[in-house]
């Protein structure tokens, strides 16, 4: 995440999935609103099948810290949550 002060952006945090790995797609898509984050992960596989999964990081002063990880109730591959 980048915060800009006056005419400079300076990276504040890297967000990371806490359960992320290779391959899983984390930053594929993403929406931003206020102090609320949510970074889709396309790719990831929960279940040997891509199953998608969302994140959900929250900023407090200068700290990100991911609150949740959104998946569908009943993924299946490609079902593109």
């Amino acid at each position: 995440m980048y915060a800009r002060t006056e005419n400079t952006w300076t990276q504040q945090a890297k967000l990371l999935a806490s359960d992320g790995v290779y391959g899983d797609g984390f930053g594929y898509s993403g929406a931003l609103a206020g102090e609320t984050a949510l970074v889709g992960a396309h790719w990831y596989d929960d279940n040997g099948e891509a199953d998608d999964a969302a994140y959900i990081f929250t900023r407090t002063g200068n700290s990100w810290t991911q609150q949740a990880k959104l998946q569908a109730a009943r993924a299946s591959c490609r079902d593109s949550f």
